[in-house]
């Protein structure tokens, strides 16, 4: 069975239909890829912060003065490169809770995408 010109020129085209696909697809998994490399240590950040955060409150309330409490995690908010401003860092006593609110946003920078990610974080503990 021989094959037509024509068969050969429209199989060539339908070719180089999956070709874009691919690499659309391709371009997509690297933008997918690069996004996590960049937001992923922002989060986890974020989060070792707010667990710092917490373990402040619980011993805080018992038996810490505030000033200690805030040098350690501003302290702890430069280690992990959030910038954390001292004023976005308040604690309270109230009643019978302590509480330990932090407000500060983190610039991000995706190269096609530039955002701010905004982090308002809040741990209490009960005063003993």
């Amino acid at each position: 069975m021989r094959m037509r010109h024509t068969d050969l020129r429209a199989r060539h085209r339908e070719a180089g239909k999956g070709r874009i696909g691919t690499l659309f697809a391709l371009t997509l998994l690297a933008a997918g890829i690069y996004s996590a490399y960049v937001l992923i240590p922002i989060r986890i950040a974020g989060y070792e912060f707010l667990d710092k955060m917490r373990e402040e409150a619980r011993f805080g309330a018992v038996n810490r003065k505030d000033t200690l409490v805030y040098d350690r995690l501003i302290k702890k908010a430069k280690a992990l490169n959030l910038p954390l401003e001292p004023d976005q860092l308040k604690i309270k006593r109230d009643g019978g809770t302590y509480t330990i609110h932090a407000f500060y946003t983190v610039p991000v920078d995706l190269t096609f995408y530039k955002t701010n990610w905004v982090f308002d974080q809040t741990a209490t503990a009960p005063i003993f």
